[in-house]
């Protein structure tokens, strides 16, 4: 296809990624450097991403060098011209991504952002808890009532129906 898809074959980065072991350390499991895959026209060339895996196994694109229509392969070192061949451009640099907050979002604020979420987060659990023990209680105040229920006893109680019906139903 000429874009990626949902059901398009996931990279390679995605599988690696969903077969590492989980971290504690909220950096994903696989990352790609320097850039995404682009055509010369723009379009992103489909098979660098999850695809059938899900959005979720998407490897994390560190975009370390800018988009140059004008030539394939990663900067700075690697520039390629699909007519000329191999090129050098002092002009462009590699450059780490800038890992920084937003305007007006302080680290502070940022942390007390992540604390509430955290206090949110154990309390949507504790209701949840609460929920499937509660629902847990009824299932079983439900079964002791059709053990300790007299009428419930008697419906399955066979031997103090008549004869006839005994007959009929197989004594």
């Amino acid at each position: 296809g000429s874009k990626p898809q949902d059901t398009d074959w996931p990279s390679i980065a995605s599988v690696i990624g969903d077969a590492m072991p989980p971290r504690n350390n909220n950096l994903p499991p696989a990352v790609v450097l320097p850039e995404r895959l682009i055509h010369r026209t723009g379009r992103i060339i489909p098979g660098q991403f999850g695809g059938q895996m899900g959005h979720r196994r998407d490897a994390w694109f560190i975009e370390a060098s800018p988009f140059n229509a004008k030539s394939y392969g990663a900067y700075p070192d690697y520039e390629f011209h699909f007519v000329r061949g191999r090129e050098k451009n002092p002009n462009l640099k590699f450059e780490a991504p800038n890992l920084s907050l937003p305007e007006g979002l302080s680290k502070e604020r940022l942390a007390d952002r992540s604390i509430l979420r955290t206090l949110l987060d154990d309390q949507r659990k504790q209701l949840e808890d609460v929920a499937s023990v509660s629902a847990f209680d009824k299932e079983r105040e439900a079964a002791i009532s059709l053990l300790t229920e007299p009428t419930v006893q008697k419906a399955f109680d066979v031997h103090s129906v008549d004869d006839e019906t005994q007959l009929r139903y197989g004594k």
